[in-house]
């Protein structure tokens, strides 16, 4: 019972200083600018701390930003590399996060229209690169799910066109990597410009010969699938692409 007593000690005090903090930075600031006040990121043993935090957003009349959902399968690592503090990495996510969780969000792709504009995608468009994979997918934390690329580059989900009637379902599979292998050595010189391997792409391949969508060009990002448009050549270093993006997806 003393125990429990401190607990909601704490709380109290807890809602206490917030109230004290908030009022001052709203006496403090422009009347028309906006104070967000973001939930708990990771978690917490008892969800009254998001309650409270509610609870004087709403009292202040400041936005109140509910991140939980967009810092699912982060690692905490990433945020408290030492058990209490963030490093730069850790407040780069946070931002990013917080950013993309503030409304609006027209296009439904699960990117803030606020984050569609830090990342110059569509924020009327789904798919701005036209790849398969919503924005929001591209933007999330799981490469196996589409995630970690950027939603401006058609290139960096490796999906090609296979099949007797060709076609992409966006699933890295087997028959991904072996149409890259089958066209292995092809070239087309020169090089197509970005704008017509992008047409070129967008169109079922023929039975044979060099097409765009099995060529990339080299790594464009920090991950080995974030990849650039075609160099014009099909090389292993194609096969490589592929063979690292095996079983990812945009469903």
């Amino acid at each position: 019972s003393a125990c429990a007593l401190l607990i909601e000690a704490a709380f109290l005090a807890y809602q206490a200083n917030l109230h004290f903090i908030v009022g001052g930075l709203r006496a403090a600031m422009d009347p028309s600018a906006l104070l967000l006040m973001m939930n708990n990121y990771i978690g917490s043993p008892d969800w009254r701390l998001n309650t409270i935090t509610l609870s004087e957003s709403q009292e202040h009349g400041e936005v109140y930003v509910n991140v939980s959902e967009y810092f699912e399968n982060r690692r905490e690592e990433l945020l408290i590399f030492d058990g209490i503090h963030k490093d730069d990495p850790g407040h780069r996510v946070i931002a990013d996060l917080l950013t993309n969780a503030m409304p609006p969000e027209r296009d439904g792709d699960g990117l803030s229209d606020l984050m569609e504009g830090v990342l110059n995608s569509n924020p009327d468009d789904p798919d701005s690169d036209d790849d398969g994979c919503l924005d929001g997918e591209e933007f999330g934390p799981n490469q196996g799910n589409g995630g970690r690329r950027d939603p401006t580059n058609y290139w960096d989900l490796f999906d090609v066109w296979t099949g007797p009637t060709p076609v992409r379902d966006h699933v890295i599979t087997v028959s991904d990597i072996t149409a890259v292998v089958l066209r292995f050595g092809m070239s087309q010189q020169p090089p197509p410009t970005k704008e017509e391997a992008l047409a070129q792409a967008s169109t079922p391949a023929p039975p044979t010969g060099y097409h765009a969508s099995y060529d990339r060009g080299g790594s464009s990002g920090p991950n080995v699938w974030n990849l650039k448009p075609p160099d014009g050549a099909i090389t292993a270093n194609d096969i490589a692409g592929v063979v690292f993006q095996f079983g990812h997806h945009c469903n």
